[in-house]
């Protein structure tokens, strides 16, 4: 029945023409009329480094449309070619509409900017999911199908659009608003009683949770949605469960053995899931924390120093990035190496200027350790 319906919706269509129609789908929701919403928005706000900000967050969104509409013509050709068959390009598709709605939900978020959503705009567009997933083979065939009955299958699609903008408010900042939504979308997908759905919520109610200092709540909810999330070959979401759990565990309860004796499950799961490597940073970072906070010095600096080489690639650095800079002098510190922290700290100075410009709060931080 699909394949009928895209042969019919394309009949008159030429494979260019059909291939080229991803730019009028990712312009629909990041085109020039939301542009000047959130130029408005950012202006509106009046905050002395929001110009910056939005300077550097338009053109990140900029490459990710453009990575967006060249996965989906590099999908449709592949198709139009017969090296990859209509299933494949179905699963392609349904993808990338998962990061279109991302995309949606963030450029939403920013029409509305305040100050929380203007600081954090930079991370937030690099928290979108990777456009990478849905162009390798393996992982789409491997995708958990979506239920049988179709009315079920449309509620959990509605779903997953809620969820999607509840997981941009958490990286927007907006924890309160992001809580808020993603409670009621887990308590639905608990009613619905498909479970994928159930894990996806779990998740996304625990990272929130975790960072609204509610650590007891958020290991709950992410043992939840790991256990889940392994039941159903999620691997994706049981390995950013497992990473996240570390980190709550370990900074947020304190309890630093249990949080170390998760490390094994969590690479062994972000393995399965196939990572660009943003997950195996996650946990990296996460590890390096809890080492730190236990006071194994060496071990927090392996693990930093690991994310670092994780991170450290062609193309628009990720914020992470900075932040582990900063961690890095923090060690050294600790350690009494002032040579060592002087150059980390200087390092992420720089690092925070070029992701989010001199004015910028989070510069603070590394400003605080050079001094």
């Amino acid at each position: 029945a699909s394949a009928g319906s895209f042969a019919a919706a394309t009949m008159g269509q030429s494979t260019e023409e059909r291939c080229a129609a991803g730019a009028s789908e990712i312009s629909a929701v990041w085109g020039e009329e939301q542009r000047r919403a959130v130029r408005r928005a950012f202006a509106q706000t009046g905050l002395p480094y929001a110009a910056d900000v939005l300077a550097r967050a338009e053109a990140r969104l900029d490459r990710y449309s453009e990575a967006w509409q060249g996965a989906h013509a590099g999908a449709c050709q592949s198709h139009a070619s017969g090296s990859t068959s209509a299933r494949m390009l179905d699963l392609s598709d349904a993808c990338l509409a998962r990061n279109r709605q991302h995309v949606a939900a963030l450029v939403d978020i920013l029409e509305g900017a305040d100050r929380e959503v203007v600081e954090n705009a930079v991370q937030a567009v690099a928290a979108l999911p990777s456009i990478q997933v849905c162009e390798d083979g393996d992982e789409l065939q491997g995708a958990v199908p979506p239920p049988d009955d179709a009315v079920t299958a449309e509620r959990v699609e509605t779903l997953r659009e809620r969820l999607a903008r509840a997981r941009m408010l958490e990286a927007a900042g907006s924890y309160a608003d992001g809580l808020a939504l993603a409670v009621k979308v887990r308590g639905e997908a608990k009613t619905l009683g498909y479970a994928p759905l159930q894990a996806e919520a779990a998740l996304v109610e625990g990272g929130l949770l975790s960072a609204s200092a509610r650590a007891s709540e958020a290991e709950v909810a992410l043992a939840e949605a790991l256990g889940l999330a392994i039941s159903h070959d999620l691997h994706a979401v049981a390995a950013r469960a497992a990473a996240l759990r570390i980190f709550v565990l370990g900074d947020g309860l304190g309890r630093h053995e249990a949080a170390m004796a998760g490390e094994t499950v969590a690479a062994a799961l972000i393995d399965r899931a196939g990572d660009d490597g943003s997950l195996e940073a996650l946990l990296e970072n996460n590890l390096g924390t809890v080492f730190d906070l236990a006071g194994d010095d060496a071990a927090a600096q392996q693990h930093f120093e690991r994310t670092v080489t994780l991170l450290q690639h062609d193309g628009t650095p990720d914020p992470l990035l900075a932040a582990v800079y900063h961690n890095l002098a923090n060690l050294d510190l600790e350690r009494g190496d002032l040579d060592a922290a002087q150059r980390n700290s200087a390092r992420a100075h720089e690092l925070f200027i070029e992701l989010l410009g001199e004015k910028h709060p989070m510069v603070a931080h590394p400003l605080g350790g050079l001094g």
